[in-house]
C-alpha cells in the first residue's frame, strides 16, 4: 500500500466530516486509483452517497466494500440504511441482521432494525429488537421513543405511555414525545392528561399541526366543541391542505349545530384527498342529519372503508335493491350496535315482501327478540354457521336498497314484540308494582364512541324520584357510581341481575306506562315496541333525531328532549320532571 494512502484516507474522512462531499469523493477515488480493493474508501463513498440522498450510489458503493470485506458490520449497516431510504425494507432488515451477526451488542443496530420492523408492520419483531437496544443503551431517548412507537402500533397503549414517559425523563423538551404521550393518553380515555401533554408539546413547538389537531380531538371528546374548533382552526391555518384537520373541524361545527358549514369542510377534504374515506363518512352523517336522506344513504356505504374490520366476506352478492328477490334467499345481518340493529330491522318485512326467504343474523342479545319480527324465515346468532343464500345485505344498507327519503320512512309500529312466555313471566313478576310506572335508562352503551356525551350521572335523575310514579331501571349493567346511587335510592326498582337479553328488557318495558331513556338501544327498543318513550338527547344528538325537532319520523310514539346547553343534563331532567307533574302522556 502506498504510504500516501493513510494520509489521503485521513483527509477524505475529514472532508466528509466537514460536509465537503465532493472533495471527500475525489480523495477516496485517488486512493482507489492506486488500490481498487481498498474497502474503506468504497465505504466512504457509500457514506457520502447516503448523505447526499443518492441511495442507489450508496448501495453500490457499500456492495463494493462488502465484496472485499464481508465481516465489517458498518458496511452492512450503511447498506441497510440506504435500502431503508429506498423503501426496500426487507432488504434493509436483512442487512441490519447481517451487521448484528458480526457485532451483536451494537445498540444502534438493534434500534435501526427495530424501526425497520415497525415500518414493515412486524410489530412483535420491532418491539423485541428495540427492547434489546434499550437494554444495551437504556439512556437513549430515541430508542425509548421508538419503543413507545412500536408498542403504540401493537395497541399496547399502557406500555407505549410508559416508554414515552421514560423518553421525556431523558429528553424533557421533546415536542414529539409530548405529542405522542398525549395521543396515547387519549387512547386510554385519560382525556385531561392527554390535553396537558399536548399543550406541553405546543409550548415547545407552536407550529405543530398534528398537536393542534390532537388537542382539538381531546377537547371534542371532553364535550368542549367551541374550544376544539379553535384548536382545529390553528391546525387548518398551519396546514390548509390537511384533510384530517378539515374533517375534524367539520365535526366540531356539526357538534355546534352548524351543519352547512361542516358539509363544506367535508367536501373540501374530499377534493384534497378523494380516497380518504373518513371525509365521505362524515358527509354521510351530516347529510342524514340535514334530512338529505338519498345522498346520505349513498355515502353511508363508506362505513366499510372507515372500519374495514366490520366488512365480512360472503360468497353471495350484496343486494342493494336492484335484483328481483322473488323465490330467492337473502341473509340480512347486523353490523353495528344493538340500537342500530333494532332501528334498521324495520326493513326486514319489506324484504320478505319482495318474495325473499329471509335469514336474519343478529347478536345473541337480540336473537329471542328478533324472532317476533315479521318476515323472518330463519334466525341465526352471530358466530353460528350460516346457510348459503342467493344474496346478502347488511341491515344498515337497507335504507339505501329501498331508496328511503323523508316521505318514505317506514314507521309502522310496533314491529317488535317480546316473546309471549317472557312477557307473561315479567308481567307476573312486576304485578305488585303500583302504577303509573316509568322505566328509566340513563347509560349509553360503552361500545358507542359518544358514550361520554350520551350518558348522564345517575344522581341527575333525582328530581324524578318524587314524580308520583313507580320508577324501574331498565339497565342491565351499571357503572360503579350508578350502583352506589341505586343502593342509596331503593325507590328505583332494579332488575338488572335478572335481565339476560333484550327480550327481557322488552318485556319489562312493555309493563311500563312510559319509558324515559337516553339515546341508546333501549330508546330504539321502546320506539319499536310502540311504547310511549321520551328520548333524552345531548346538545347535538345522533343523525336520526335531526335538529331542533321534538319528535322523529322513525318512531311515532317518541318525544325528544334535547339539551339546551352542552352537557346540561340537569336542564333536560328539570323539563322532564315538570312535564311529569302535568301528567303522563
Amino acid at each position: 500500500m502506498s504510504e500516501d494512502i493513510p494520509r489521503l484516507l485521513e483527509q477524505a474522512a475529514a472532508a466528509r466530516a466537514d460536509g465537503k462531499r465532493a472533495d471527500s469523493d475525489q480523495l477516496y477515488r485517488r486512493i482507489l486509483a492506486e488500490d481498487e480493493r481498498h474497502h474503506e474508501s468504497w465505504h466512504g463513498l457509500a457514506l457520502n452517497g447516503l448523505a447526499r440522498d443518492r441511495y442507489d450510489v450508496a448501495v453500490a458503493m457499500a456492495d463494493k466494500a462488502i465484496a472485499i470485506r464481508d465481516d465489517v458490520a458498518a458496511y452492512h449497516a450503511t447498506r441497510g440504511a440506504a435500502f431503508e431510504k429506498l423503501g426496500r425494507l426487507e432488504t434493509a432488515a436483512a442487512s441490519y441482521r447481517r451487521a448484528l451477526a458480526i457485532t451483536p451488542d451494537d445498540a444502534k443496530l438493534h434500534a435501526a432494525l427495530g424501526l425497520v420492523y415497525a415500518y414493515q408492520g412486524k410489530v412483535p419483531e420491532a418491539i423485541n429488537a428495540l427492547t434489546q437496544a434499550a437494554a444495551l443503551d437504556p439512556n437513549n431517548p430515541q430508542t425509548c421513543y421508538n419503543l413507545g412507537f412500536a408498542c403504540e402500533k401493537a395497541g399496547r397503549h399502557d406500555e407505549a405511555i410508559a416508554h414515552y414517559e421514560q423518553t421525556l425523563k431523558l429528553e424533557p423538551h421533546s415536542a414529539d414525545a409530548w405529542m405522542s404521550l398525549g395521543k396515547m393518553l387519549f387512547a386510554v380515555n385519560r382525556l385531561e392528561e392527554s390535553l396537558t401533554a399536548t399543550d406541553r408539546a405546543l409550548a415547545l413547538k407552536p407550529g405543530f399541526t398534528d398537536a393542534w389537531n390532537n388537542r382539538g380531538t381531546a377537547l371534542f371528546q371532553l364535550d368542549r366543541p367551541a374550544e376544539a374548533l379553535a384548536s382545529y382552526d390553528r391546525a387548518v391555518a398551519l396546514s390548509p391542505a390537511n384533510a384530517l384537520a378539515l374533517i375534524n373541524r367539520g365535526n366540531a361545527l356539526v357538534r355546534l349545530g352548524r351543519c352547512p358549514e361542516a358539509l363544506a369542510h367535508f367536501q373540501r377534504a374530499q377534493a384534497l384527498a378523494p380516497d380518504f374515506p373518513e371525509a365521505h363518512w362524515a358527509e354521510s352523517l351530516c347529510r342524514l342529519r340535514m334530512n338529505d336522506l338519498p345522498k346520505g344513504w349513498e355515502k353511508y356505504e363508506t362505513r366499510w372503508l372507515v372500519k374495514p374490520e366490520m366488512a365480512r366476506a360472503f360468497t353471495s352478492p350484496r343486494w342493494l335493491g336492484a335484483e328481483d328477490l322473488a323465490g330467492k334467499s337473502i341473509l340480512l345481518h347486523g353490523e353495528q350496535g344493538f340500537g342500530d340493529c333494532i332501528h334498521f330491522c324495520r326493513y326486514v318485512p319489506m324484504v320478505a315482501g319482495r318474495g325473499a326467504k329471509v335469514v336474519l343474523e343478529v347478536p345473541r342479545e337480540l336473537t329471542r327478540l328478533m324472532a317476533s319480527l315479521q318476515g323472518v324465515a330463519e334466525i341465526r346468532t352471530q358466530g353460528e354457521a350460516l346457510p348459503e343464500t342467493d344474496f346478502h345485505c347488511p341491515l344498515g344498507s337497507l335504507p339505501l336498497a329501498f331508496r328511503t327519503g323523508p316521505e318514505t320512512i317506514p314507521a309502522s309500529v310496533p314491529y317488535l314484540r317480546p316473546p309471549m312466555h317472557v312477557a307473561a313471566a315479567w308481567r307476573e313478576r312486576l304485578a305488585g308494582l303500583p302504577r303509573p310506572r316509568i322505566g328509566l335508562n340513563w347509560i349509553a352503551g360503552a361500545r358507542h364512541w359518544g358514550e361520554l356525551h350520551r350518558s348522564m350521572p345517575a344522581e341527575t335523575l333525582a328530581p324524578l324520584l318524587d314524580c308520583g310514579a313507580t320508577l324501574v331501571s331498565l339497565q342491565q349493567h351499571y357503572r360503579r357510581e350508578d350502583s352506589a346511587w341505586l343502593a342509596a335510592n331503593p325507590a328505583v326498582h332494579d332488575f338488572g341481575g335478572e335481565i339476560t337479553d333484550f327480550a327481557d328488557t322488552a318485556a319489562i318495558a312493555a309493563e311500563m306506562d312510559l319509558v324515559i331513556s337516553v339515546d341508546t338501544a333501549v330508546a330504539h327498543l321502546a320506539g319499536a315496541l310502540a311504547l310511549p318513550v321520551w328520548i333524552l338527547l345531548s346538545y347535538i344528538g345522533d343523525w336520526r333525531w335531526r335538529e331542533d325537532c321534538g319528535d322523529t319520523p322513525w318512531y311515532p310514539t317518541a318525544r325528544l328532549y334535547r339539551q339546551e346547553k352542552i352537557a346540561d343534563w340537569a336542564g333536560v331532567i328539570a323539563r322532564v320532571a315538570a312535564e311529569l307533574k302535568r301528567g303522563l302522556p
